[in-house]
């Protein structure tokens, strides 16, 4: 085999494994999901106030990993326009179950967060089911972000 075929298989073979190792890295990333209750809500149609909302929001990491924490209220909301994958450019999804107003959850996205002490009140754009006017005792579970490596648990942990 002449030399300009070996160079061009070793360079071939090379970007090769150097793609794979990329794709292999870029697999590890894990999306960080969130999980936020309130004790009441007050909606007009296209805004939607949480009040009595938690101090601290719960995440967890999808399989394989299966991490869990939680962070404050304060650091999830200044997290919003923060870093690569931000909810600021790209509003998350999220499901609102709400207590006995409802047999079906509301899917809807949520944008630019507003927080008057323990009331946040977010803009939404239901998806799908019927948002109330009102009502009592949320479950919200938020869409991921892609930007906490879960090999690096210290950037899940301190976003």
């Amino acid at each position: 085999m002449n030399l300009v075929k070996r160079l061009t298989l070793c360079i071939v073979f090379g970007s090769l494994f150097v793609a794979s190792a990329a794709c292999a890295h870029e697999q590890r990333r894990t999306a960080v999901l969130y999980v936020a209750t309130a004790e009441t809500m007050v909606s007009d149609g296209t805004t939607i106030s949480l009040s009595g909302f938690d101090a601290d929001i719960g995440w967890f990491t999808d399989r394989p990993e299966r991490k869990t924490g939680s962070i404050s209220l304060e650091l999830f909301l200044e997290s919003w326009v923060s870093g690569n994958d931000n909810f600021a450019n790209d509003p998350p999804n999220a499901v609102l179950t709400i207590e006995g107003e409802i047999r079906h959850p509301i899917v809807a996205e949520l944008s630019k967060p507003r927080r008057e002490g323990a009331t946040v009140t977010f803009k939404i754009m239901v998806l799908s089911g019927t948002l109330p006017t009102q009502g009592g005792n949320l479950s919200i579970v938020f869409d991921g972000r892609y930007d906490c490596k879960t090999d690096e648990v210290e950037e899940c942990e301190d976003f």
